[in-house]
């Protein structure tokens, strides 16, 4: 036996009005979390996204960065911010702060060792040509 259903125009309106509203809520809660992620929180920002759209991501996106207030923290803890250089992870383009006479370091997000060559000031030696 099978089931025939005889969908009017408006079934089909319901339907697809369905469906675009699951794909919708799925986007808002995708953009959320990475939103969130980016941010410093928890991958759990989701459901808000899921659940009130473009009202959840506008909340997501206003919450404090935790990821700088972390860096602001750690400098405060870590002494003047006059010795503190600013350096950029070039695997994950996280900025972080370390003093000025480190020459290497680990990114604290994506833990890459990080090390700079210390540029020297020395001029080239000027060379005297024997003249015969």
């Amino acid at each position: 036996m099978l089931i025939y259903y005889n969908f009017s125009q408006q079934g089909y309106i319901l339907l697809f009005c369905i469906i675009w509203g699951i794909i919708e809520s799925i986007l808002f809660g995708t953009i959320s979390c990475i939103v969130a992620t980016n941010k410093g929180r928890s991958g759990g920002w989701f459901w808000l996204g899921f659940f009130l759209g473009l009202i959840g991501l506008v909340i997501v996106a206003c919450l404090e960065n935790f990821n700088v207030q972390k860096q602001i923290d750690d400098l405060k803890n870590n002494g003047d911010l006059k010795n503190q250089i600013r350096w950029v992870c070039l695997k994950c383009n996280n900025k972080f702060y370390v003093n000025k006479d480190v020459t290497s370091a680990f990114c604290p997000k994506c833990g890459t060792k990080l090390t700079i060559k210390k540029r020297t000031n020395d001029k080239p030696k000027n060379v005297s040509r024997d003249s015969n």
